[in-house]
């Protein structure tokens, strides 16, 4: 029976570490299962060691070297893995097939390669019945704002218009772990915070979308948690390994934010994500033989590849449910002003680009912003044509 899915709630167990008992929260992040899937097996002991010391809370107590916490006996780890096991059916599934004479730190990074292969077998099928509409031509003028903002208006309505797509084809397809009756339940989550203004913190735990939001401040509350100075860092040294980025703006962005130059780090990251976005209308960016975007096919070619390449893990595993949220907090934040009546609550373009916005731009406004693109970018590797990603 397929497993269903619950809010969000963190657990916690103590794994003995020498002579101290040491709290660790006992949940898989995206970024968790993209370093745990690219683990060794013949060093799995060492990648639980990392991801156990990573996942310590405890305060009053000096936090282990990896090497001392490898050096422990793999009873020590029982609970904390037990507990990550309960979390995701498939993977206790996968676990359980597993020989029982296998080393247990191997066992349980083995089942979780096999739990992403599942995952990517699922999703990639799925692609390959979807059609990708094809964003219409546009031209930009040059010094009109306005024109500027209703064009890029479009391009958000084509996302949406693929997202619905991907949507459609995908919801009577069986994915593992998720009842049908959750599929919606977690499809109007995932726009519910985009519609807050977040998209998924790569350092969260998986399921955290998989719940919405009861407003604007608890989303913010919940996301924040997953975005601290070095959940940041880790965001920053992702984002300037990826392709298509303007290195020297994503430096500049990122040295206002540290510097709290709130309001022109958002200048700069809308000005990123703006150049994503039209740049997709690019003839140089269309097959040249008739002028069109990828098929499903195609964008399914371009998923198995970045798997083979060991990257983009969490795509493969929760594209369908994220391809929502990202459509939806793109046509948030680029949401037309309707003559600036009434105060956005979630950070927008248009009334930050004319000077309309009345209160200052916030530290969390900037942390959406480099969020959003990240999560674009991630996206735009497999609905845009082969080279894009």
């Amino acid at each position: 029976m397929a497993e269903e899915i619950i809010a969000h709630e963190r657990r916690r167990v103590i794994v003995p570490i020498d002579s101290a008992q040491y709290t660790v929260d006992a949940f898989l992040s995206i970024n968790d299962f993209e370093q745990l899937v690219d683990a060794d097996e013949k060093n799995a002991k060492l990648a639980v060691a990392e991801f156990t010391r990573k996942r310590i809370i405890d305060t009053n107590l000096p936090i282990p070297t990896v090497e001392t916490v490898a050096a422990q006996e793999d009873t020590c780890f029982q609970e904390l893995i037990n507990a990550l096991l309960d979390d995701d059916q498939t993977l206790k599934e996968c676990y359980a097939k597993r020989d029982e004479s296998e080393p247990l730190c191997t066992r349980f990074i083995l089942a979780v390669k096999e739990t992403a292969d599942i995952w990517a077998k699922s999703i990639a099928d799925a692609f390959e019945k979807i059609v990708i509409p094809k964003i219409p031509k546009i031209t930009i003028p040059t010094s009109v704002i306005e024109s500027i903002s209703k064009q890029l208006s479009q391009i958000t309505d084509t996302l949406s218009s693929i997202a619905s797509s991907i949507y459609e084809t995908w919801k009577p397809i069986s994915i593992p772990t998720i009842s049908e009756g959750k599929k919606e339940e977690i499809v109007q989550a995932q726009i519910q915070w985009g519609k807050c203004g977040w998209t998924q913190p790569p350092a969260s735990p998986v399921r955290l979308f998989y719940t919405a939001p009861n407003g604007i401040q608890e989303a913010a509350k919940e996301a924040r948690e997953f975005c601290r100075s070095a959940d940041m860092e880790q965001l920053f040294s992702k984002l300037s390994k990826m392709k298509h980025v303007k290195k020297t703006d994503l430096e500049e962005a990122i040295f206002d934010y540290k510097n709290r130059q709130y309001k022109s780090c958002a200048f700069i990251l809308f000005g990123l994500i703006d150049a994503r976005l039209i740049r997709l209308q690019r003839d140089e960016d269309r097959n040249k033989r008739n002028g069109r975007r990828s098929s499903g096919a195609s964008a399914a070619k371009n998923l198995f590849q970045r798997i083979e390449s060991k990257h983009g893990i969490s795509k493969t595993l929760f594209l369908m449910f994220h391809f929502q949220n990202v459509s939806s907090c793109l046509q948030k934040v680029f949401e037309d002003g309707n003559d600036f009546k009434t105060q956005p609550n979630v950070i927008n373009r248009n009334f930050l680009d004319h000077g309309m916005l009345h209160r200052r731009v916030t530290k969390r406004d900037c942390i959406q912003l480099f969020l959003l693109y990240y999560n674009l970018l991630e996206l735009l590797a497999i609905i845009s044509p082969a080279k894009e990603a």
